[in-house]
């Protein structure tokens, strides 16, 4: 249908067996300038001026106004193919188990809102621990995070927990309890008497924390046969949460995981 000021279509689509020629499904999709996005467009103030309009009687967003689209008669080809490609989908999501698979392949897309909030939320984390967006950057081993560590799969979690696994090898870990005690009296700061009372340790006396522990037994690597199992398993042999794993693995998801057993074997020999 073409009228003044509308332009309008809808069109039936058949999906065909190319073997049998027979139909498959049908689908129907319509479109027409009475649509928002195709009925306006936005425009900065001086051209809302020039075409007798007040800007302050129209929608405003940042810094350009919505105003009626003067050159709706240019739209028939755009109108014509978004009318077919929603007839095409129509009749694509009516076939048997499409609908459901499409559910599921959409149903984790994150929304823009959240996504906003994701990255807010980042870079909030990475300044707590003290890191700009270079070092961010260099520990990656990306240019842009977002194209080449987000837009490829990864996430967000992941990558705050390969650099929290960069920053903790960076700093030398401090001792404690006994060793500290230990270590003070082997090295008594310059100057300093050693505590009267406190006996020089003996030649050949071990540190308090130097008892033997009893060696924990190694998994094995082939009863590691479920996602479960290998989460339970990194958790308890070498602390690793589902973070932490995802960047030892160099993955964004439990999808990219295709053998458990082997996930396991690579942390396990990374960590020998």
């Amino acid at each position: 249908i073409e009228e003044d000021n509308l332009i309008s279509f809808t069109i039936e689509s058949t999906l065909v067996n190319r073997q049998s020629r027979q139909p498959l499904a049908t689908g129907i999709g319509a479109c027409s300038t009475r649509e928002t996005k195709y009925k306006y467009r936005w425009v900065f103030e001086e051209e809302a001026i020039s075409m007798g309009l007040n800007p302050v009687t129209l929608k405003r967003k940042d810094k350009k106004y919505q105003v009626p689209n003067p050159e709706r008669g240019e739209l028939v080809n755009t109108i014509v193919k978004m009318s077919a490609k929603r007839a095409d989908i129509d009749a694509a999501q009516s076939l048997p188990g499409v609908a459901a698979t499409l559910r599921k392949l959409f149903k984790g897309m994150p929304v823009k809102g959240k996504e906003k909030r994701d990255w807010n939320w980042f870079w909030t984390q990475l300044r707590t621990m003290g890191v700009d967006s270079k070092k961010a950057h260099s520990i990656l081993g990306v240019v842009s995070i977002k194209d080449d560590w987000v837009g490829k799969g990864k996430t967000l979690d992941a990558a705050l927990a390969v650099i929290k696994l960069a920053l903790a090898k960076e700093k030398p870990s401090p001792l404690k309890g006994d060793e500290a005690a230990w270590e003070d009296l082997r090295h008594p700061t310059e100057g300093e008497e050693k505590p009267v009372g406190v006996a020089a340790p003996k030649i050949g006396a071990r540190a308090p924390t130097e008892e033997k522990l009893k060696p924990k037994p190694k998994r094995d690597p082939n009863t590691v046969k479920t996602i479960d199992a290998l989460k339970k398993a990194c958790s308890e042999d070498f602390g690793l949460d589902e973070p932490a794993i995802f960047a030892e693995l160099n993955i964004g998801s439990w999808l990219e995981v295709f053998s458990p057993s082997d996930a396991y074997r690579t942390i396990a020999a990374a960590r020998q």
